[in-house]
């Protein structure tokens, strides 16, 4: 599973959660943690912490492009932060 958020004009957040429940957040290490923002997941306001929107908009399209062409691997085009 591949969440992202792409809405914000500058930055989202991209998710990946493996088939074996193993989890790990993406970023881009060029990036400082992003503005906090709060968007709709399933009709519930939820609030993206700055240090979890080191993504752009364009990047986490091409996360989503990878994820889809590879039968749901996390793509190289970013770095990973395993979540615990």
């Amino acid at each position: 599973m591949l969440d992202i958020c792409v809405g914000h004009p500058d930055r989202s957040f991209v998710y990946h959660v493996a088939a074996d429940g193993s989890s790990a957040w993406g970023y881009q290490p060029d990036l400082e943690p992003g503005p906090a923002f709060t968007f709709d997941y399933a009709g519930t306001p939820t609030d993206a912490w700055p240090e979890r929107t080191r993504v752009t908009n364009a990047t986490a399209r091409q996360a989503a492009r990878q994820f889809l062409a590879s039968g749901g691997q996390r793509t190289a085009a970013l770095a990973w932060e395993t979540a615990e």
